[in-house]
Formats: C-alpha cells, sequence, structure tokens
C-alpha cells in the first residue's frame, strides 16, 4: 500500500508541473554574437555580419566579461565604458512587444 500511495503522489505531482511549465512558459531566448557599437540610457547596440541590433538592457540583465579563462560579473551601467565599446560580445535575449530583451550580456576582453 505503501508503494502505490508513493507512485500516485509522484504521478500527481509531475503532472501538476507540467501543467504549469506549459500554462506560464516563457519565450525562447536567442544568442547573437557581434561587437558592441554603443551603450546608452539602457540600450545597447551591437554589429555584427547581418546588421546593427538594439537591445534593452534593464534591471533583471546579467552582464559580466571574461578575459580568457577568467571572467567576473559587472554592472551593466559599465557597458559605456571606453574599454568595452568595439570588443566581441554575446548576448541572450528573447522578443517582448517587440523589443529586444536582453537577458545576458557578456563582454570578451
Amino acid at each position: 500500500m505503501k508503494l502505490n500511495l508513493s507512485v500516485l503522489t509522484v504521478a500527481v505531482v509531475a503532472l501538476f508541473s507540467m501543467g504549469v511549465s506549459t500554462a506560464t512558459a516563457a519565450p525562447t531566448p536567442k544568442t547573437i554574437d557581434g561587437k558592441t557599437v554603443s551603450f546608452k540610457a539602457g540600450k545597447l547596440k551591437v554589429k555584427n555580419k547581418k546588421g546593427t541590433a538594439t537591445y534593452v538592457v534593464g534591471k533583471s540583465t546579467d552582464c559580466g566579461y571574461s578575459k580568457g579563462q577568467m571572467g567576473n560579473s559587472m554592472p551593466c551601467s559599465s557597458l559605456k565604458k571606453k574599454k568595452y565599446m568595439a570588443k566581441k560580445v554575446t548576448v541572450t535575449w528573447h522578443a517582448k512587444n517587440g523589443r529586444r530583451i536582453a537577458d545576458v550580456v557578456a563582454v570578451h576582453l
């Protein structure tokens, strides 16, 4: 009897979590590689072979840099510094209301 209750409990939990995850599915994030062009008023411009795109960098965006095998996080407002301009960058983003919202910004030094 104890085995049947545990199997039933696992099944109920699995069904519940599947229902919740499909109801609140987040947009699929996309990743782009390019070079930083500018950072003004919370908007990061990145240029790559497809052209220039602008990404909104908000409070929930994680920013950081990497130097070889070493890296660290940094405030996103630091992206306006000259040492981060024209550097390789990777941006993970999602679209919301026709805007590109940056989730993660990584500058490669």
